[in-house]
């Protein structure tokens, strides 16, 4: 990680735009009444595709687009829900721009969780697929006194315009960008209550503004530990806790013409797909007869 201010409650841009943490976290977008409108913010856990978000964010893609979740937490609708990739690289001779709206194919979710997973449809570049930026996973627990700092999108707005330029549709589009610097406060390893916070989460003096929701927040390591979950810009924020998501099942091809395969965010982790530090070792995963697993975690 680079070194940011580190005044807690701050909220500190990016210093220029398409700054390369913009390749890994992006702005996600759902469609209301033919206009972009932009609800959170996501970040990359494979250079494949896979991206960790906020579950609220998915649930509010899928109300928007008045589709319904299923009992499992997925939600596939191919262009109702997008991320948008924000560079100012340039590929190939002809100086062609990279970055765009990527459409989510599909996303699932643990309704027990505010974290969620969503897969991207990646751009098709002259040397093959664009592969992502991504952040390491520490799934383990955090403690009280950790310094840690989030990344997210806030006063997002997007217009699109009635015409199209080369055959593509144009979004005006702005927003403000947030490096906000913290210490966590208390963590609480299950639930904090039964009713707003019911799933392992900790709070920070970090400041998390409205459009932030969905984004990481790296340990002093520069490893993801937690998800940016509640926000508030005059109370303590609250960021969920990754251990439980390690449960979440995706389906996805793990090899170029291969087979769907239904496995869970652990799985992936054990195959080298998704990047972890250490704390993967105070996890446990046992399954049970029925294919049900039960997942632990050690202080």
């Amino acid at each position: 990680m680079e070194s940011f201010p580190a005044d807690p409650g701050s909220l500190t841009p990016l210093p220029k735009f398409g700054h390369p943490i913009q390749r890994g976290v992006m702005p996600l977008f759902t469609k209301a009444n033919e206009q972009e409108e932009p609800i959170g913010t996501g970040f990359m856990i494979s250079a494949d595709g896979l991206m960790m978000t906020a579950a609220h964010v998915v649930q509010a893609a899928a109300a928007t687009a008045q589709r319904r979740l299923s009992p499992e937490g997925k939600f596939y609708d191919h262009y109702e829900f997008y991320a948008l990739y924000v560079t100012d690289e340039e590929h190939g001779t002809e100086g062609h721009r990279v970055g765009g709206f990527l459409p989510i194919q599909k996303a699932w979710l643990d309704p027990k969780l505010d974290i969620a997973l969503c897969w991207l449809e990646r751009p098709i570049l002259s040397d093959g697929p664009l592969r992502f930026s991504l952040s390491r996973l520490s799934p383990g627990l955090p403690k009280a006194g950790e310094h840690v700092v989030a990344f997210g999108y806030y006063q997002m707005a997007a217009k699109r315009e009635e015409k199209e330029v080369n055959g593509k549709i144009v979004v005006n589009y702005e927003h403000k960008t947030a490096i906000t610097p913290g210490e966590i406060l208390k963590v609480y390893p299950m639930q904090r209550d039964c009713a707003l916070l019911k799933f392992p989460c900790f709070e920070t003096n970090a400041r998390f503004d409205p459009g932030m929701s969905g984004g990481p927040i790296w340990n002093e390591h520069g490893s993801v530990c937690g998800v940016v979950s509640v926000s508030s810009s005059t109370l303590n924020s609250y960021g969920s806790l990754l251990w439980l998501a390690l449960g979440i099942y995706v389906e996805v091809t793990l090899t170029t013409g291969g087979p769907v395969e239904k496995i869970t965010l652990y799985d992936l982790v054990q195959r080298g797909f998704v990047a972890v530090d250490e704390t993967i070792e105070k996890i446990r995963v046992a399954w049970r007869d029925n294919g049900d697993r039960t997942i632990s975690v050690r202080r």
